[in-house]
């Protein structure tokens, strides 16, 4: 399990991951499937089936600081990630949490251990649609590369179990 979950991130991090919600045996070439369990009590718990959510830690390049980096992912790479089409057909939520360094720093007073990440990327695909394409990873990866020191990233797919949504009120 361990190895699998090493070379699914791998793939997912060079942009190769095909995003669908397909059952673990299918013979489909998807590599992403949900692993959603039941909860220790056998009771189902509620999974989302309709969406799955990725999440990229991300490291600056060395060459930006904080404040430059934060700017351009906003602002530039923000625009561009968004102009292609695969991501204007296929994406539901696109969202940017930029580190905030003073509340870094007053976690660090506290003692808290302190991740070293500058940003998490959040998206949402459908479940059962590809993400990647060649305007993907001819486009955004190399407009990342200008910032993101990516092999200092993590990819995490999520299954998502909602226990608050007030967005849907």
């Amino acid at each position: 399990m361990f190895s699998k979950t090493i070379v699914t991130l791998c793939l997912f991090a060079v942009g190769v991951l095909n995003v669908a919600a397909t059952p673990h045996h299918s013979p489909s070439p998807t590599l992403y499937t949900s692993t959603a369990q039941p909860s220790a009590s056998g009771m189902p718990v509620a999974f989302r089936k309709d969406r799955v959510r990725l999440a990229f830690y991300l490291t600056r390049r060395d060459n930006y600081t904080h404040e430059e980096w934060s700017e351009y992912w906003a602002n530039t790479h923000s625009k561009i990630f968004t102009s292609i089409p695969i991501v204007q057909k296929n994406l539901l939520r696109y969202e940017q949490a930029h580190v905030n360094e003073t509340t870094t720093a007053a976690f660090q007073a506290l003692g808290f251990p302190i991740a070293t990440y500058d940003g998490v990327a959040i998206f949402e695909p459908p479940a059962s649609t590809s993400f990647w394409s060649d305007d993907y990873k001819n486009i955004a990866i190399p407009n990342e590369s200008i910032f993101v020191d990516r092999p200092k990233g993590l990819a995490l797919p999520f299954d998502i179990i909602e226990f608050i949504d007030r967005d849907s009120d």
